[in-house]
């Protein structure tokens, strides 16, 4: 566990998995965990979705070198992305491996996002759509769809307008 980019946020990290039942073990582990610990401080842990009203203008950046360069970069779109939600990390061989596995999985896009339907509100209001989450993330001009890119290689000649994070490289 480790702090995200707001201080009303952590993340949660798993180790290395070739076996769901042992990932969910662990994961079942580290959840029941956190949930305790925030109970003895009544608090509550919410894993999916946004909060439905908290004022994004009242987050406080986490003091990391890391997260005080994406505020500075970001300005106040880094706030607003207090969400929460759940990603999975797959290790593939190659850049090459990533970018095939990438298009593969695009045509789920619209499963995820019905999965992620899990917050209308955002500071308070009734949005009107099933989930505010996903509009908060695409303000960052690094989300949306990888562009149409055959190779690791091709990728990374025309990502530069891509900013300088883990996820655009190798």
């Amino acid at each position: 566990m480790k702090p995200e980019i707001t201080e009303s946020m952590i993340e949660v990290n798993s180790t290395v998995h070739t076996r769901f039942d042992r990932l969910r073990d662990e994961l079942v582990r580290t959840r029941d965990g956190i949930v305790d610990a925030a109970g003895k401080l009544n608090l509550a842990v919410a894993g999916g979705g946004s909060h439905p009203f908290h004022k994004w203008s009242e987050r406080r950046i986490f003091a990391t070198e890391r997260f005080l360069q994406v505020s500075a970069l970001y300005g106040y779109l880094a706030k607003q992305f207090t969400v929460f939600g759940q990603h999975i990390h797959i290790g593939v061989g190659t850049g090459d491996d990533a970018i095939y596995l990438t298009h593969r999985m695009a045509r789920y896009i619209p499963h995820f996002i019905a999965l992620s339907a899990s917050s209308p509100f955002y500071q308070g209001e009734d949005t009107s759509f099933e989930t505010s989450r996903l509009h908060a993330v695409s303000a960052f001009p690094f989300a949306g769809h990888l562009p149409e890119v055959g190779s690791w290689g091709s990728s990374t000649a025309t990502s530069t307008r891509w900013p300088a994070t883990a996820s655009s490289r190798a």
